[in-house]
């Protein structure tokens, strides 16, 4: 069965070409990141992400390599990010039982206000 075209690293200027469901090539993947925690996220949304998160994510990672959300339409698709289904921000928390390994596009169909653009001076109420 053929694979769908690859599309181009969101990052700005880069030519690289990644697979549909991942927005950054390898190199740019961590810079991206960075840039989204220091522009976008508060003092207090870092605060709840330092100390475990890193080894609670990669470890659910683990368990779960598909994306949740695709596996439930029959797609195989791999996992890229953990999302809280309930946010940390209205009392969720980092227990196994309130994550979901999910890929960019559909953590981006969940959180459309979460995407490059958005700037502190806009956040949604």
């Amino acid at each position: 069965m053929p694979r769908k075209a690859k599309k181009q690293c969101s990052y700005p200027g880069c030519p690289e070409l990644v697979e549909r469901g991942t927005q950054y090539c390898e190199r740019h993947q961590a810079k991206a990141y960075s840039d989204y925690d220091n522009y976008v996220r508060t003092d207090e949304e870092k605060a709840r992400y330092r100390g475990s998160w890193e080894r609670i994510r990669a470890a659910y990672l683990l368990k779960h390599p598909y994306c949740e959300v695709c596996f439930s339409q029959g797609v195989m698709k791999s996992a890229q990010m953990v999302h809280h289904v309930k946010p940390l921000s209205q009392g969720g928390s980092h227990a196994e039982s309130n994550l979901q390994a999910i890929c960019y596009a559909c953590h981006g169909k969940q959180h459309p206000e979460k995407g490059q653009n958005r700037s502190k001076s806009a956040k949604p109420h």
